[in-house]
């Protein structure tokens, strides 16, 4: 007679052969870092409702983590997040993380308090896998970034958020001079950074730092927004998803009064439309731009309406491709000046294509992609347009008479030679803020 229990017994040794497999490997960088986190003079305390308790397990898992973890939470339900911390709002926010890492945080030193709140992927959520995190020091210096989560599975969103935040403890903690410059972009296959502020530093600073997250390639595109004459990062979904975008690519090194005129000449005719001021940082014919000019760049355009980005994508179809991709949006469309759109029809740009520059435009004015060019002199648009442009896209490309001097160069070179005027074509605000930082003058 067979024993009723054998099965049982036989699946519950199974069960347990399974945990003596390494299903997971801590890295030996890792394991380096937590060994030296360890080993340091900090200690403090972790609310984590993101990474499925990976932040503290990976802290023990190395000898020495009562040095360092002095306590562990997981305030899962909201009921206990408000009688812990006693705000109701939604957990997965920059409110929630600033507030938990906050009332987690001893006033004694070489203190720190982290908080983590993400949505991981299940059957339940079909929406963006993401999280924020943020990082407080008894000093008061504190970092607020968000995370998109690349990984298809769980368990690798759940263990490379848990490594990452490994390295950022190791970065911020023993080397908070470094920022950025302490992660290794090893994890960009994992993770995209597409907000990060260092609370405690000046607007200036914090302009660079999302000038390094594009160059450093953790984010395809940073978003800011203006506020009060300042720049705020944000998140891209929030202002982009489901939106139809006006997309206004340049330079903007300053920022003119005709370069805000443009938008504005199309917001006339379609009033819905999101309108974003782009800056590529690896533009096809420019330099590597300097971190310092380009946040002096972006405080000039703290002073106008529109939303601004740092991007990765200097051509027209990459933008368009990725818009409505990674940014979800729902149309996008494009104003430029006549010298932009005559580039965006020579066959140079689009070397990288196997089907040149014919696979390029397809790419572009798929999914009927509306371009307004604000052109000055209307004889030389129409007859490149006729020759290059193929008859299938010419309906979705509008024409604007547009008359006002667009060139930035000019400006600079007034300033730099004491011509003037120069002030009329400027922002009084920007104009000011050129006079006061003493920007493109000849150094001495």
């Amino acid at each position: 007679m067979s024993n009723p229990n054998s099965n049982y017994e036989s699946s519950q040794e199974n069960e347990v052969l399974a945990l003596r497999l390494p299903a997971f490997e801590i890295p030996a960088s890792s394991r380096k870092q937590i060994a030296e986190i360890h080993a340091s003079k900090w200690s403090g305390e972790i609310e984590d409702l993101g990474s499925g308790g990976w932040v503290q397990t990976l802290l023990q898992s190395v000898a020495g983590a009562s040095n360092t973890l002095r306590a562990s939470h997981c305030h899962y339900q909201r009921r206990n997040q408000v009688e812990r911390y006693g705000i109701a709002q939604r957990s997965i926010s920059a409110e929630s993380v600033q507030a938990w890492a906050s009332q987690n945080l001893s006033n004694r030193s070489n203190s720190f308090s982290l908080a983590i709140s993400g949505s991981v992927t299940s059957h339940k959520q079909t929406g963006d896998s993401h999280a924020w995190l943020c990082l407080q020091r008894f000093d008061q210096q504190s970092w607020l970034c968000h995370l998109r989560l690349r990984s298809q599975s769980r368990q690798e969103q759940q263990m490379s958020l848990g490594l990452f935040v490994i390295e950022l403890l190791h970065a911020l903690l023993l080397h908070a001079e470094d920022n950025l410059d302490g992660l290794s972009t090893v994890w960009q296959e994992w993770i995209e950074i597409d907000l990060w502020q260092a609370l405690h530093q000046p607007a200036f600073e914090n302009y660079q730092s999302a000038a390094k997250l594009v160059q450093m390639g953790w984010a395809e595109l940073v978003l800011l927004k203006p506020q009060q004459d300042l720049l705020q990062p944000v998140r891209y979904l929030d202002h982009l998803r489901g939106q139809k975008v006006l997309w206004h690519k340049g330079a903007f090194n300053p920022v003119t009064l005709a370069h805000l005129e443009m938008p504005q000449q199309v917001l006339s005719q379609q009033t819905e439309l999101q309108t974003v001021l782009e800056i590529s940082l690896n533009h096809f014919d420019k330099a590597a731009r300097d971190l310092s000019d380009l946040a002096h760049q972006l405080a000039m355009l703290a002073y106008q309406p529109w939303l601004i980005a740092l991007s990765r994508m200097p051509a027209f179809y990459r933008s368009r491709e990725w818009l409505e991709k990674s940014g979800q949006v729902r149309q996008s469309q494009f104003v430029c000046g006549q010298d932009l759109w005559e580039r965006i029809l020579m066959p140079a740009y689009y070397q990288n294509l196997e089907g040149g520059l014919a696979e390029g435009l397809k790419r572009l004015f798929d999914q009927q992609t509306q371009i307004w060019v604000c052109e000055r002199e209307a004889q030389s648009t129409t007859s490149i347009l006729e020759s290059t442009l193929p008859l299938a896209y010419q309906s979705q490309v509008q024409f604007l008479d547009f008359q006002l001097p667009i060139a930035s160069s000019q400006i600079r070179q007034a300033i730099k030679n004491k011509f003037s005027p120069w002030k009329q074509d400027l922002l009084p605000a920007v104009a000011d803020y050129i006079e006061t930082h003493q920007l493109y003058r000849v150094k001495t």
